[in-house]
């Protein structure tokens, strides 16, 4: 179910580099999922998706301000975080995954840059 009021702000700091295409459609897929997640799942009202990029890496973050259930402690992973998970380690990456105190959930994603785009 669609979030009628919920902000999502985005913000870019760093180099803006040209990607090879599978870690720009990695990039893409992370943000997609973990934003569909937060309207989908957190209650939350406000998001906040962050790219930071240097010569040597990229870091998704994507924050939501939504409470924190219970059983979010102990998160199963689903299969929109596994998805994200799989992706990102075939770029040679890391994904982060879980709830961040004292409320809201925190994807975030590292990926290297190490080839050339073409």
């Amino acid at each position: 179910m669609p979030a009628p009021h919920l902000r999502i702000a985005f913000r870019r700091s760093g180099r803006s580099l040209p990607l090879a295409p599978a870690l720009s459609h990695t990039a893409y897929r992370v943000a997609q999922e973990a934003l569909t997640n937060a309207v989908r799942h957190s209650g939350a009202t406000e998001v906040d998706l962050h790219i930071r990029q240097d010569r040597k890496r990229m870091v998704i973050s994507i924050a939501d301000n939504g409470p924190i259930q219970p059983s979010a402690r102990r998160p199963a992973e689903g299969q929109g975080i596994r998805g994200m998970r799989e992706r990102v380690l075939a770029c040679g990456g890391t994904l982060a995954a879980g709830p961040r105190e004292p409320h809201g959930w925190l994807t975030e994603a590292v990926l290297p840059i190490t080839e050339e785009p073409g």
